[in-house]
């Protein structure tokens, strides 16, 4: 017969698309998905009382197995209800694609999801979500790759999404604060400035829900707040528009201040080591030239310009985004210096 995945929204019943209200009105099984995303403690009965009919609480093995529901669905007309959007979660994305396979009938009743309803709220611009991450505890710890794919975002100006694993087999939910410990660890490994104490965040909780809450602080300041019940979803935010400054600021409880103090911007890699040769050689640029007055010595003086100019090209190709001629500038500008100190005419200290 047929499969439905009906997704019910971010607003529990009052998300449902008409067209999956009409279908579990004609359902003869009906699956709640409480595995991938957890439910208002009331929505459950409401939804029983609404139809009038029995709802089965769908467990993690039941959804991933699948075979339960498969079979039913060859004979019968099956509702999956779903919280968000129906085809978010990647187990419901082969269940679907398990049905085709078996020739049964599939019907996907979309609805809002928690990437574009906390877009909505927030007021940030969705044209500039990056990669979306999921923060899971697997073996206890969250995996290198996310500094390497939030890095990765920060440096093309995107904002990063990050949803926390629901599993209501766990007694205890991933909390943001383990997240944000998980991001200082990581931070401490790599020192690249993705997850320092003064990285601006945005934790969302239970968006949709009666007592939402946007909480927006630096990494130091959310480390030790406590963020209620689940569900959350973690935002890092790259460079803002100023649009999504009001957006933000308009907000209970937002300290416009904040926004533009916290980071929120993140330098390649690249432009990391050139800033710091740059400085450097400037550095070593200045003592030379005292030292060299101090000695009389003035047939330094086209070199130490030489350099000056060197440096001064770096970083006008690194501000052209040109990081490779950045950097062979800043290299000849070393080169320079480090003849001096080789010759023996200045001894320089790098």
């Amino acid at each position: 017969m047929t499969l439905a995945l009906i997704g019910l929204g971010v607003q529990g019943s009052a998300g449902i698309p008409l067209g999956g209200l009409e279908y579990i009105k004609e359902s003869e099984i009906i699956y709640a998905d409480t595995y991938t995303s957890p439910w208002p403690d009331e929505l459950l009965d409401e939804l029983k009382a609404r139809f009038n009919k029995e709802i089965h609480v769908a467990s993690r093995a039941l959804i991933e197995d699948g075979r339960k529901i498969l079979s039913e669905a060859t004979h019968k007309k099956v509702a999956l209800l779903v919280m968000g959007d129906p085809l978010l979660a990647t187990t419901h994305i082969a269940i679907k694609g398990r049905a085709k396979e078996m020739g049964i009938d599939t019907k996907v009743f979309y609805s809002s999801s928690i990437i574009n309803v906390i877009f909505g709220e927030t007021g940030l611009h969705i044209y500039k979500l990056g990669r979306v991450i999921t923060a899971a505890r697997g073996s206890g710890y969250l995996p290198d790759s996310i500094y390497t794919e939030v890095k990765e975002n920060l440096i093309m100006k995107k904002h990063t999404l990050v949803l926390l694993e629901h599993d209501p087999e766990l007694p205890n939910q991933l909390s943001p604060n383990e997240v944000l410990n998980e991001f200082s660890r990581l931070e401490t490994n790599f020192k690249l400035g993705v997850f320092s104490p003064e990285r601006l965040l945005i934790i969302a909780s239970r968006i949709g829900w009666s007592d939402q809450s946007i909480c927006v602080g630096t990494m130091k300041d959310l480390m030790f707040k406590n963020f209620g019940k689940p569900p959350h979803s973690l935002l890092i935010p790259a460079e803002f528009h100023y649009t999504e400054i009001d957006a933000l600021s308009s907000l209970p409880n937002i300290d416009k201040r904040v926004l533009e103090s916290g980071l929120t911007r993140l330098e390649s890699p690249s432009a990391t080591l050139i800033n710091r040769t740059v400085q450097k050689t400037l550095l070593a640029l200045q003592r030379g030239r005292e030292l060299a007055k101090e000695k009389g010595i003035t047939k330094l003086d086209d070199i130490f310009e030489n350099v000056e100019c060197y440096l001064s090209d770096a970083q006008r190709f690194l501000l052209d985004g040109k990081p490779e001629l950045a950097l062979i500038e800043a290299g000849y500008a070393e080169g320079l210096l480090d003849s001096l100190r080789f010759q023996g005419l200045l001894k320089l200290e790098w």
